[in-house]
C-alpha cells in the first residue's frame, strides 16, 4: 500500500473534522493525511483507518447534538443541530514551511512477481508542515481554549517496489499481503 490519494471514508472524517473545529468543540484525535490535498483547507484535514488513526471529538456544550448527514453524487454535508452556544471561534493558518523534495523511496510487495523490481511515479509534489491554531471564545468573551494543529505532508516521491528474492538498496518499507 503505497502513499496514494484515498476516498470517501477520509472525506468524511475531514468534513466532521472541520465541523467540529468551527463549533469550537474540543478534538480530542486528529491526524492530517501523508499527503496535502489541496481540496481540503490547508492544515484542516483529518484521516482514518482500521486499526490505525481516528477521528474523535467531544460535546463539551452542555446539552445534546444531533448530526445530520446529507449527500449527493458531488457533496456531503453534516448538519449540526443543538441549542446556540454563542461561542466564537477565530483560527489563523500559518505559513507552510519546511519544505522537503521528492526523492525516491523503497519498497517490498510480497505480491509481486518473484525478483521484479518496478518504478510507481509521483506525482512530485513538495511536503511541507503546516500550522493552524484557533481560539475559542465564551458568549462572554473569554477564551475557553486554544488550539494548536499541526500537520506534516510528505513529499509525493516515486516508490521502486521490489517483489521477493530482491533486496531494495536503501531503507525501505512492506506493503501489507491483500491476503
Amino acid at each position: 500500500m503505497l502513499p496514494s490519494i484515498g476516498g470517501g471514508v477520509c472525506q468524511t472524517a475531514t468534513t466532521l473534522f472541520n465541523d467540529a473545529f468551527e463549533l469550537g468543540l474540543p478534538i480530542l484525535e486528529r491526524t492530517n493525511h501523508n499527503l496535502y490535498l489541496s481540496h481540503y483547507p490547508l492544515g484542516r484535514d483529518a484521516t482514518v483507518s482500521w486499526g490505525g488513526p481516528d477521528l474523535v471529538f467531544r460535546n463539551d456544550l452542555g446539552h445534546g447534538l444531533l448530526i445530520k448527514a446529507s449527500y449527493t453524487d458531488q457533496t456531503l454535508t453534516f448538519t449540526f443541530y443543538g441549542t446556540p452556544s454563542g461561542r466564537r471561534v477565530v483560527s489563523r493558518t500559518g505559513p507552510q514551511v519546511n519544505w522537503t523534495q521528492p526523492r525516491l523511496t523503497y519498497a517490498v510487495d510480497p505480491n509481486a512477481p518473484r525478483g521484479s523490481m518496478k518504478v510507481v511515479p509521483g506525482s512530485g509534489e513538495l511536503g511541507f508542515d503546516v500550522t493552524v491554531t484557533r481560539d475559542v471564545y465564551t458568549r462572554d468573551g473569554k477564551l475557553l481554549r486554544h488550539n494548536v494543529f499541526k500537520s506534516h505532508y510528505i513529499p509525493d516521491s516515486p516508490t521502486a517496489v521490489y517483489g521477493p528474492g530482491r533486496t531494495p538498496p536503501g531503507p525501505y518499507f512492506v506493503i501489507p499481503s491483500s491476503v
